[in-house]
């Protein structure tokens, strides 16, 4: 369970890369119309073609160089328990290796995300003010959506104005977006309560029928 939250984070952050490369302007234009609104004006010059690019060198350099400082300072009291968990969760990541079939459960992890961006973008064509959006949307709606999913169990009641918020950014109605928020939540609800209910089912039987072989 762990290794499946450590695949989790990562996949978020890989979706989190790639709208920051591909949507820089997008998520710079919202910050400048909230947190960076009264320096806008002065980091504008800065938005250029290759800012995503940029972003994501120096987030790396910046990553590795506080790796190395939490490794060199490893046996410090607190800088060693950072260490720690960090190093676990490297630790679980390897542990993929350990695996009977690692490629197996890479494949499966990359599946269950895409399937996650697809009960997002097929509900796209459900609503004629969302039909057009595109990819990239999708993506939007998955990253930040996840977070949801965080503030509240299961999203609920935060699912859908998070992504009204989001799809305001690719110009629709925030009206339209908290509808469109409530159906996929209720589409993605409803589809974990059923198929697992049938799982658990399933599970239930195999497990009777396992259990009364060993008996015999």
């Amino acid at each position: 369970m762990v290794l499946e939250r450590i695949v989790d984070t990562l996949s978020i952050l890989i979706v989190g890369t790639l709208l920051m490369i591909f949507q820089y302007q997008l998520l710079f234009d919202l910050l400048s119309k909230t947190y960076l609104a009264h320096y806008s004006g002065s980091i504008h010059q800065f938005t250029t073609g290759y800012l995503g690019i940029v972003l994501i060198v120096a987030l790396i350099t910046l990553g590795g160089g506080f790796f190395y400082f939490l490794y060199y300072m490893r046996d410090h009291h607190i800088l060693g328990k950072v260490w720690k968990f960090i190093s676990g969760i490297l630790n679980g990541l390897a542990s993929i290796l350990k695996l009977d079939n690692p490629l197996l459960f890479i494949f499966y992890s990359f599946l269950i995300w895409f399937m996650y961006f697809l009960m997002i973008y097929i509900c796209f064509s459900c609503l004629p003010e969302t039909s057009g959006m595109g990819v990239f949307a999708g993506l939007a709606c998955l990253f930040f959506g996840g977070f949801a999913y965080i503030i509240s169990p299961g999203g609920l009641g935060t699912y859908p104005p998070i992504i009204g918020a989001v799809l305001v950014l690719y110009k629709v109605a925030f009206t339209i977006g908290f509808g469109f928020g409530w159906l996929v939540w209720s589409v993605q609800t409803g589809a974990v309560i059923v198929f697992g209910v049938i799982s658990f089912i399933l599970v239930s039987r195999n497990f009777s029928v396992t259990t009364k072989t060993q008996q015999v």
